[in-house]
C-alpha cells in the first residue's frame, strides 16, 4: 500500500512548475521527486531499493538534502522486480514513457516449516523467472525448502504522467 500510494503520486504537479517525474526506474530501484502541493517545489525524494540481503528499503528525503537514511520497507523478500510499461501496455526503459508501474514481490515466512516443501515456479508479473532480481539467500526457483512463500503483483497505473 504504501509503495502503491507513493508511485501514484509520481508526476503530481499542481503548479506546473515542479519537475516529479522518475529519476531512475531500474528493476530493482526506483527514484521520485514528490513536489509540495501548495508551491510545487520538489519536496520530497522517494528512493524504493530492493538489496542482495532480502530487504527492500525507502528512503523519504525531505527537501532533497541526500542527507536522509534507509529504512526496511519489507523483510525477508527472496525476489524483486519493478517493470515498466507504457501507455500501450509495451513493456519500456525510457523513464519519459513510463505510465504504468509493475510490481512483483516473493516474500518467504521467517521459519520454516518441516511439514512444508515449496516446489512452485514463482514467476514476475514479466511472466520471465529470469528476470528476478534476488536476495543472494535464494538459490534456486522453485526453491525445493521447507518455507513457505506468498507472491505479490501489483500494476501501478500512473495519474500524473
Amino acid at each position: 500500500d504504501f509503495m502503491t500510494r507513493n508511485i501514484r503520486m509520481a508526476g503530481y504537479d499542481p503548479s506546473g512548475v515542479c519537475s516529479s517525474d522518475f529519476i531512475t526506474a531500474n528493476p530493482d530501484e526506483l527514484v521520485f521527486d514528490v513536489c509540495e502541493r501548495r508551491t510545487g517545489v520538489p519536496d520530497l525524494r522517494i528512493t524504493l531499493k530492493y538489496t542482495s540481503t532480502g530487504q527492500l528499503n525507502v528512503t523519504r528525503d525531505d527537501k532533497n538534502t541526500a542527507s536522509a537514511s534507509s529504512m526496511p520497507l519489507a523483510e525477508g523478500v527472496d525476489a524483486f522486480l519493478f517493470s515498466y510499461r507504457d501507455d500501450q501496455g509495451n513493456v519500456t526503459t525510457s523513464l519519459n514513457d513510463i505510465k504504468i508501474v509493475e510490481v512483483s514481490m516473493l516474500v518467504r515466512s521467517s521459519y520454516p516449516d518441516p511439514r512444508h516443501t515449496d516446489t512452485i515456479t514463482y514467476l514476475p508479473a514479466s511472466g520471465n523467472a529470469s528476470d528476478w532480481k534476488t536476495a543472494a539467500s535464494f538459490s534456486s526457483n522453485p526453491p525445493n525448502d521447507n518455507f513457505h512463500r506468498r507472491l505479490l503483483t501489483t500494476s501501478i497505473a500512473l495519474r500524473n504522467m
